[in-house]
């Protein structure tokens, strides 16, 4: 599938200057028509301890909705309270090479969306700590740590698309609707070429 991006110079619903052009190539809904930007919240504990293992800590204890790890680098314990969403932790003699919370955080909203990705049957690709997950009707979502961006939807299709994985992350804070995202499908005529 060809892709295309612009700097997005259109106002939202405002009509894209390039869609004849793309409609002409036969790609006219291949653009992004939708982002979210996703709270990420502490939910599934296998995700968590598959974060936790890929940045090469390891699981002290666990109890009923407790887990107590250690991160590299930490000379604490750093604990997550499944029942409240809570993750307490004291890095007060964490010097040096560590890992920070930031990177676990990331590694668990990582996992969240490549476990949810196959949940639903849906190819996926990690490149770069980015997150591709391939929709089977054509469209895919990149999570990039923060927000899911959608490409390839028609109309609201990526709103659709990205539900189950921002339930699975946390919760939507932002949404940023594209040009295209009002648009209905069926609109793009296949380019043939004579031989």
């Amino acid at each position: 599938m060809q892709q295309f991006n612009c700097d997005r110079t259109c106002r939202a619903f405002q009509f894209c200057r390039f869609q004849p052009i793309l409609r002409a190539l036969s790609l006219a809904n291949s653009v992004f028509s939708h982002t979210t930007r996703v709270k990420v919240d502490l939910t599934d504990m296998s995700c968590l301890k598959a974060a936790i293992a890929a940045l090469k800590g390891g699981i002290r204890d666990t109890d009923e909705g407790m887990i107590r790890f250690y991160l590299l680098g930490w000379n604490n314990t750093i604990s997550f309270d499944s029942k409240t969403g809570t993750l307490t932790y004291d890095d007060f003699y964490t010097k040096g090479e560590h890992t920070s919370i930031d990177e676990l955080m990331a590694e668990y909203s990582r996992t969240v969306v490549i476990k949810k990705a196959r949940d639903l049957g849906w190819d996926v690709q990690v490149m770069d700590g980015r997150v591709t997950v391939f929709h089977p009707e054509g469209g895919q979502m990149v999570w990039n740590g923060e927000s899911i961006e959608a490409d390839g939807f028609t109309g609201s299709g990526c709103r659709d698309a990205a539900e189950p994985f921002i339930k699975a992350l946390g919760q939507a804070i932002a949404e940023e609707l594209k040009p295209e995202f009002g648009e209905e499908g069926g609109g793009a005529t296949p380019l043939r070429l004579a031989q």
